[in-house]
């Protein structure tokens, strides 16, 4: 019989039973020790945390879709995954979906590369006022510039309930809930959003939270059109817009 390899057993003492023998389980890399008071499993490796890096798990997604290393970018990620399910076959886009909803990153495709771009980055540029409103040709009236249409108030969600795999619960789904003053708003909408994503009560939560000020902050839509010398411009660059009395910071869509 060859030996797997050598445990000492002293440092896994649980109880205050005797122990009494014990072995290595070789499939989970695991110490088995039998004692008085039953057995007992202890995982022989823990690294300190119970996630991944969410840039491992897209990119994981999209080799099973068939790209390689060298079409995918996902070097602005820093968000980490405690978990994430996809229960049935489904489409790789769709299995990408839930995660980028939830961790807020946008995925654009540049110069035959699939980039991931968390929200909130840095302003890519500055469009000056006199840039807005270019068309073909020439044209004696005054160009339309900029056009802004707002979503009415009762299109936004009141309340955003968001339910998800909670680690603290086994695993077992909870729900976490961010809301507005409902005597500060008319809307009455109710949204339920379930996603197979393990979040803990305070990170669902956070979630939550985001989701409602990203509806509400998103529900202008402000078009315009730009010079070919703004083709670098990509979608989820992040923008600057100078207008006669104000000045405007968008993302790109």
């Amino acid at each position: 019989m060859e030996i797997e390899t050598s445990i000492d057993l002293s440092p896994y003492l649980a109880t205050f039973a005797t122990h009494s023998t014990g072995c290595y389980e070789k499939f989970t890399h695991s110490a088995v020790i039998m004692t008085h008071a039953g057995e007992v499993k202890y995982p022989l490796e823990r690294h300190g945390s119970d996630k991944v890096s969410l840039s491992s798990v897209l990119t994981s997604l999209c080799e099973k879709a068939g790209l390689s290393q060298t079409d995918i970018l996902t070097n602005a990620i820093e968000q980490s995954v405690r978990g994430y399910v996809v229960s049935r076959r489904t489409s790789a886009r769709d299995a990408l979906e839930p995660l980028l909803n939830a961790f807020f990153v946008d995925a654009v495709e540049t110069d035959g590369v699939l980039r991931f771009i968390p929200r909130g980055q840095d302003s890519a540029a500055t469009i000056p006022y006199n840039d807005l409103g270019a068309s073909e040709g020439t044209s004696g009236d005054s160009p339309i510039r900029v056009t802004e249409t707002r979503a009415q108030e009762l299109e936004l969600p009141l309340r955003i309930d968001l339910t998800h795999y909670d680690p603290d619960r086994d695993y077992q789904t909870n729900t976490q809930h961010a809301a507005r003053d409902s005597n500060a708003v008319v809307t009455k909408d109710l949204e339920t959003e379930e996603v197979s994503i393990v979040f803990s009560a305070d990170e669902a939560a956070q979630v939550a939270e985001k989701k409602l000020t990203y509806a509400w902050i998103g529900r202008t839509k402000t078009t315009f059109n730009l010079s070919p010398k703004w083709l670098r411009l990509d979608p989820a660059d992040v923008i600057y817009m100078n207008l006669s009395d104000a000045m405007l910071k968008l993302r790109l869509r």
